[in-house]
């Protein structure tokens, strides 16, 4: 069954009118979005630097991104973890984009300052993005 044109803008409009779905921050959850992305993108040049098996890398890229969510308290709040998980945490900046994301959708109050996890973030991708054009190496035949 095709989806019209009226009907679609009706399942976008709907939970906008019962408030089901109201971004709290539009601006703050782009921001966050652009951060995350930058983030995400340099972790991505870090991993595939060095490596000639691009199947290691999406392995390895995987474990390492569900870690990280973890200890960034992305999955479980970081008041239910042990304080150690919570200060390896703030050292990660996906947990100042998770944290910019959940105010900017839902409204939750924000547990951080948008300046510091931004600079968290910017200094992580562009960190990442230095040491992995540092690091990369053309594969070579032998």
């Amino acid at each position: 069954m095709a989806l019209s044109k009226a009907s679609f803008w009706e399942l976008i409009r709907d939970p906008m009118v019962t408030g089901a779905l109201t971004l709290k921050s539009p601006l703050l959850l782009l921001w966050a979005t652009l951060l995350c992305a930058a983030v995400a993108l340099s972790r991505g040049l870090l991993a595939g630097a060095r490596s000639a098996s691009p199947d290691l890398v999406r392995s390895v890229g995987t474990l390492g991104t569900v870690a990280i969510l973890f200890l960034c308290g992305l999955f479980v709040p970081h008041a239910m973890m042990l304080r150690f998980v919570e200060i390896v945490g703030l050292a990660l900046p996906f947990t100042y984009v998770g944290d910019m994301m959940r105010h900017g959708l839902i409204g939750t109050p924000l547990q951080y300052s948008v300046l510091v996890g931004s600079i968290m973030c910017l200094v992580w991708a562009i960190g990442a993005t230095v040491f992995a054009w540092r690091r990369f190496s053309w594969d070579v035949p032998d």
